[in-house]
């Protein structure tokens, strides 16, 4: 049962691998002029697997298994990018989070390191 089981979780990760990657949550880049935009999604995924042999312990041979797998995604916009003269902004479009102060962070420092580059 538990090589069944294992076949079964890895199968429904790969899955998972498959369907969602890194350009699911950072979008590819929109070019309009001298203008980049580049979209931002929450990604938020769970599954289930489970399984087990059929019939009695009392079975001497090898009893069936069966198992099953399910999972579901939730692809939330949060913002975008915008990259306009060598200047990057974040534009939210939900409410103030973690998130927002986290990318806002990112992005303030990134606008130093260019600019200090730029000054050299």
């Amino acid at each position: 049962m538990d090589k069944d089981i294992n076949s079964l979780i890895t199968s429904t990760i790969e899955c998972i691998k498959s369907t969602i990657d890194s350009n699911t949550i950072i979008g590819t880049p929109i070019n309009v002029d001298n203008a980049t935009i580049i979209p931002i999604t929450k990604v938020s995924i769970g599954f289930v697997t489970g399984g087990g042999e059929i019939g009695s312990k009392y079975n001497k041979p090898a009893l069936p298994f069966a198992g099953a797998s399910t999972s579901g995604f939730n692809l939330t916009p949060v913002g975008f990018i915008s990259i306009v003269n060598n200047v990057i902004q974040y534009q939210s479009i939900i409410e103030e989070s973690v998130d927002k102060k986290l990318i806002e962070l990112i992005i303030n420092s990134v606008n130093k390191i260019v600019g200090e580059s730029n000054e050299k």
